[in-house]
């Protein structure tokens, strides 16, 4: 479970390291700069082109574009490069390694679920034409539609009798059909009610498809093994991916721990945070019965519409404490602009109940 905790943490970092350099690390006299902002650009403009994130065709792409950067980065000299350059040097080329990482674990896994996805095969070319504008055989398209609204009913009645062994997998598979789904849309966009002939011809066989794929994928989405766990929507049981691959992630987030050590860490902080409910337990009355203090403390709230009110004055508490000891400087502007907004109940269920930022958001009851 640690280990599905931390590398749903790591992964979900993404591009964060290359984001951050792009918006406050790159010095302007840096030589990288430009390669950067190019990178920049050729991810966008890939990821405009090809929509179908869950496709073979995605993966190759994005496979041989990460190759074409790590030899772009090989014919730097990097011991010609400023402080400043070097970090931006290692900082690009170890986005690249990430996203080629990643990018290779999700392929595995589509290749593992992806003849979920065979109905659709002679429909790519209308997809892929679509880019530069090919005017479709709409009748035959028309009745390739037909037929594969025909398939999926098969599959799905097959596949009902085999689950997915785990809901990894399942919403893998429903991915790659939702992924399919969207690049037939664009496509059927493109042409719908600007060419007459496909207007015609593929509406209705359209509109029967569309509906079926969404019923497939949902299908999908909960044909698994019973014994496996789920997620509740809260997104925090992450997927396995071992330990190696997590030490792998670690470095490439330049975290110098090992998962063991992070858990380790963790426990620590715990237990630290155990024994100091411990003593607000005892200051409240409750001795070592911190769970106790918390109910109370849970309790102790303002009538219903107050908790706004009771908002201001922790942030009135909060400013005083600060200026009356000079800690930081609070900027007038701070203090004229920040806000508060209410929190669903939705929300509340996989939310902390104070949240900040800009504006505080408010958990009530």
């Amino acid at each position: 479970m640690e280990y599905r905790l931390l590398s749903t943490l790591v992964k979900k970092l993404g591009f964060v390291l290359i984001m951050l350099m792009s918006t406050f690390g790159i010095s302007q006299s840096s030589k990288l700069a430009d390669l950067i902002d190019e990178f920049g650009a050729d991810t966008w403009g890939l990821r405009h082109i090809y929509i179908m994130e869950e496709s073979e065709e995605y993966y190759k792409r994005f496979s041989n574009f990460y190759d074409d950067w790590m030899k772009r980065m090989e014919g730097i000299d990097f011991n010609s490069l400023t402080q400043q350059e070097k970090v931006d040097y290692v900082l690009l080329k170890n986005s690249i390694v990430k996203g080629d990482y990643f990018l290779n674990q999700d392929y595995d896994d589509f290749k593992e679920v992806a003849d979920v996805a065979n109905f659709a095969k002679t429909m790519l070319p209308f997809i892929q034409e679509r880019r530069r504008g090919k005017k479709p055989d709409s009748k035959v398209l028309a009745q390739i539609m037909q037929d594969a609204s025909k398939t999926l009913a098969a599959q799905k009645k097959t596949r009902k009798e085999k689950p997915f062994k785990d809901w990894q997998t399942a919403d893998k598979a429903s991915e790659i059909v939702l992924s399919f789904q969207k690049g037939l849309k664009e496509a059927y966009d493109f042409y719908y009610s600007y060419d007459p002939d496909f207007t015609w011809w593929v509406e209705q066989p359209y509109k029967s498809l569309d509906g079926n794929l969404k019923e497939y994928a949902e299908f999908l989405k909960n044909n698994y093994s019973e014994n496996s766990i789920k997620d509740d929507g809260s997104g925090i049981i992450g997927k396995p991916i071992g330990k190696e691959a997590l030490l792998e992630s670690l470095a490439m987030e330049f975290i110098p721990y090992t998962p063991d050590q992070l858990i380790k860490t963790a426990e620590e902080q715990f237990n630290w945070c155990k024994n100091e409910m411990i003593k607000a337990s005892r200051e409240l009355g409750y001795g070592d019965d911190w769970k106790a203090a918390l109910e109370h403390v849970k309790n102790t709230y303002v009538p219903a519409g107050e908790q706004p009110q009771a908002i201001m004055d922790l942030y009135s508490q909060s400013v005083d404490f600060i200026e009356e000891r000079d800690l930081i400087t609070l900027p007038a502007l701070a203090k004229e602009t920040w806000g508060m907004e209410m929190m669903s109940a939705e929300r509340q269920k996989v939310s902390p109940f104070f949240l900040g930022g800009r504006d505080i958001i408010i958990s009530y009851p």
